[in-house]
């Protein structure tokens, strides 16, 4: 198999693979914002003067 030309078949598996490995790793970190999805803001809530 010649290094720099391999077979569209072994590029799709690859790219399928990877697609699907990037979907799981981005849904594990990000999951998906709900309508009324929002972080508890720290800093924002604790009064800035004393």
């Amino acid at each position: 198999m010649p290094k720099h030309t391999a077979p569209k078949d072994t590029i799709r598996k690859l790219a399928e693979a990877g697609r699907a490995i990037l979907d799981g790793v981005i849904g594990a970190l990000l999951p998906q914002p709900r309508p009324e999805y929002r972080p508890i803001p720290i800093r924002t809530s604790e009064p800035r003067r004393r």
